[in-house]
């Protein structure tokens, strides 16, 4: 399905609808009604969407995933990693602010509000 989306110039907007359906609405992705409603809300077409649901192109990028986390010392998600700083988990998300604010300040770049 990612595949899809970004073929379609809906990546950012698969992944935002994916992660509130089903983080915050507890919407069921693993069910055709789900997955459509995830698939709709971010812009695409459940019809052509379906023709995608046996492809399993992404299990090289997930594999490739998966290596490159355990190479740099995680173990899972939600990991974020911003320049040479990786944090675990959403509650330590003000360090990458902090960081990302430190560079804008050194490039001299508008504070972001």
């Amino acid at each position: 399905m990612l595949a899809y989306a970004r073929a379609n110039n809906k990546y950012l907007d698969y992944l935002l609808s994916f992660a509130t359906s089903v983080n915050a609405n507890g919407v069921r992705a693993d069910t055709d009604s789900g997955l459509k409603k995830i698939v709709e809300d971010a812009g695409l077409s459940w019809q052509e969407a379906k023709r995608h649901l046996a492809n399993t192109d992404w299990k090289e990028e997930v594999t490739a995933n998966q290596a490159d986390i355990y190479q740099t010392g995680s173990w899972g998600v939600p990991v974020f990693r911003y320049k040479d700083i990786q944090v675990w988990g959403q509650d330590r998300l003000f360090v990458m602010e902090d960081a990302i604010r430190q560079n804008l300040n050194l490039h001299k770049v508008a504070p972001i509000d």
